[in-house]
């Protein structure tokens, strides 16, 4: 079965997509990965080379249940694919939290990890995602307002398990467009590990300017220019999640 992650963060432009395109691109080369992307804005689907407004049929028609899940996925490769969205997903209307485990719980078998990229807000959407997810991942933009935002999250967290009996557990915090010359940066990264020292990312997202062109070229980072700083970060980043991955599945069997 697999293990469901969203990527998420109340505040926008932290690069949340960025490092879910890349990171399912990552895991990809190991693992069977489903890309779900659930953020209206679509930008998981421009990111992987795909035309949103001309994907016949996305997470919105799954989730109002005119296709299946199954007729839904789109291959990019041979281990990743991606459930896509288009705009017209803002206007979907769940009447519960659980559309959405009930609409991909045919599909959990056929994958090693299922990724979804959320939206910047607490819809119900987004609360359909948390409670399917077994984990969080939450990239992070150095500044105080965003130390702000992670704060808020985690309290959504914690009332989304304490109010739909769910199980969302933070997988990590991805320090995300990091430029160690600004010394906000060191004084934001004593806080992050001084209160989230088991959570916090050991590998940190550079500024990069490759990692901004890749999406216009329709590819992940490691595609569009494998040497670079942000390629090789992602790369890093995504061997310490699989192997923390890893032991906490030895830690359940156990």
């Amino acid at each position: 079965m697999a293990r469901i992650i969203s990527v998420a963060n109340h505040k926008g432009g932290v690069g949340k997509t960025t490092c879910a395109v890349n990171l399912a691109w990552e895991f990809s080369r190991k693992k069977r990965l489903l890309l779900i992307d659930a953020d209206p804005q679509g930008n998981s689907t421009t990111h992987l080379g795909l035309i949103k407004h001309e994907q016949p049929i996305s997470l919105l028609d799954v989730l109002t249940e005119k296709h299946s899940v199954v007729e839904a996925i789109t291959p990019i490769d041979s281990n990743l694919s991606i459930i896509t969205a288009k705009p017209s997903l803002h206007y979907v209307h769940l009447d519960h939290h659980r559309v959405l485990e009930q609409a991909i719980r045919s599909v959990v078998d056929d994958y090693d990890i299922i990724l979804i990229d959320c939206a910047p807000s607490m819809s119900v959407l987004t609360i359909n995602c948390f409670f399917v997810s077994n984990y969080l991942i939450t990239p992070i933009e150095n500044g105080f307002l965003a130390l702000e935002g992670l704060n808020d999250l985690l309290m959504t967290i914690q009332d989304i398990n304490n109010n739909y009996a769910a199980s969302l557990e933070l997988l990590t915090i991805v320090p995300n467009m990091v430029d160690w010359r600004n010394r906000l940066t060191h004084e934001i990264f004593a806080q992050l590990k001084r209160h989230f020292p088991g959570q916090l990312a050991k590998t940190s997202i550079p500024r990069n300017i490759r990692l901004a062109e890749a999406p216009s070229h329709g590819v992940p980072i490691a595609v569009y220019d494998p040497l670079c700083a942000g390629a090789l970060a992602f790369e890093q980043l995504a061997k310490e999640l699989l192997k923390k991955l890893s032991l906490l599945k030895q830690k359940e069997k156990a």
